[in-house]
């Protein structure tokens, strides 16, 4: 229950995640990540998942990602994107927003 809670939490603080945001899938470039953009200034989301049961890796420069420090709104932790991407484990998500 908690889990759904914060989830719930995170989508009500997000004005990208409002019904009336479009939607768009992004290639994530590599299979098992669903990618998708929600665009909204000055806080655009990235959501990215892991559709699989082995851990993935968001390549750098995959996606539109917004400028600067990036965060993931679902845990509320920094995201740490170096040279070899993002790292998700089996059936995880990120919510990807500039920090701050």
């Amino acid at each position: 229950r908690e889990g759904v809670r914060a989830i719930h939490a995170a989508r009500r603080a997000l004005p990208a995640l409002a019904p009336w945001v479009p939607a768009r899938a992004l290639e994530a470039g590599t299979p098992g990540l669903l990618a998708l953009l929600r665009p909204w200034a000055p806080q655009p989301v990235v959501a990215v998942l892991n559709v699989t049961e082995a851990e993935q890796r968001l390549g750098a420069g995959a996606l539109p990602l917004p400028e600067g420090p990036l965060a993931d709104a679902l845990s509320g932790r920094p995201v740490a994107l170096d040279r070899d991407g993002i790292r998700l484990p089996p059936y995880g998500a990120l919510w990807l927003t500039p920090a701050g």
